[in-house]
This record gives C-alpha cells, sequence and structure tokens, in this order.
C-alpha cells in the first residue's frame, strides 16, 4: 500500500481521485459518491497483498515515476550506495594489508629486495 500511497502522493491526488483513476486498470467500472470511490482505496490499505499488479502499473504512470521506483523504500536506495561505499572503501584497506603482508614475507623469505619506501612527490612534506 506504501507504494499506492507514494504515488498518489507523487501525482497530487485525493484518495478518491486515485481511487477513480485505478478502477479502469482493474476493470471496475466508475461510481458515484466519494465514499463508494474510496473503499477501493480502503480495502487495498486492509489487505495490501490484493492490489493487482495492473493497479500498480497504473499508479506509476500516474505518478510518473516506475514500479521499481514505487515500491523501493525512499531511503533504501541511498543506504544501499551507502553500504557499497563502505564496503569499497574496506576492499581497498584489505587489498593494502594483503599486499604489504605479501611483500613483508617476500622480503623474509629472500624472495623480494629491500625495497626503499615509496618515495613522495617533489613539494610533499612527510
Amino acid at each position: 500500500m506504501a507504494a499506492l500511497e507514494r504515488a498518489r502522493s507523487e501525482a497530487g491526488l485525493t484518495v478518491e481521485e486515485m481511487s477513480r483513476r485505478l478502477r479502469p486498470a482493474v476493470r471496475m467500472e466508475d461510481v458515484e459518491g466519494e465514499k463508494r470511490a474510496r473503499h477501493l482505496w480502503y480495502a487495498w490499505r486492509r489487505s495490501p497483498r490484493a492490489i493487482p499488479a495492473t493497479a500498480l502499473l497504473a499508479a506509476a504512470e500516474a505518478a510518473g515515476t516506475s514500479v521499481a521506483d514505487l515500491l523501493m523504500e525512499p531511503d533504501a536506495a541511498s543506504d544501499l550506495q551507502r553500504q557499497i561505499e563502505d564496503l569499497r572503501r574496506e576492499l581497498i584497506a584489505s587489498i593494502a594489508d594483503l599486499n604489504e603482508e605479501l611483500l613483508r614475507v617476500r622480503r623474509e623469505a629472500g624472495l623480494a629486495p629491500h625495497a626503499e619506501p615509496p618515495r613522495r612527490a617533489s613539494g610533499q612534506s612527510a
């Protein structure tokens, strides 16, 4: 139901207007009176699993967005992006640690020359 509510809000429609707009998508004829028009909306609110896919498609069209965007929680995309960035940083740090450890082990085994620390570009302080 959150997806339909988001679509209704983004479309700037009242509950009655959105209910009337979705009725043809679920092959229901229009009804007289606001109370009867809202009935479908509140029935879906009580039982969100009863919302037909065609209603979601019509709601997404009314809101000018995709069904995927309607179904995704608003903060989920930014949370996911933040998690990906955190994992990327952890991976880079782990790779650097592994490279340092590999170089240390090679030196101890006599397989790598004693390398000098990397030189800094001119103008950089230590």
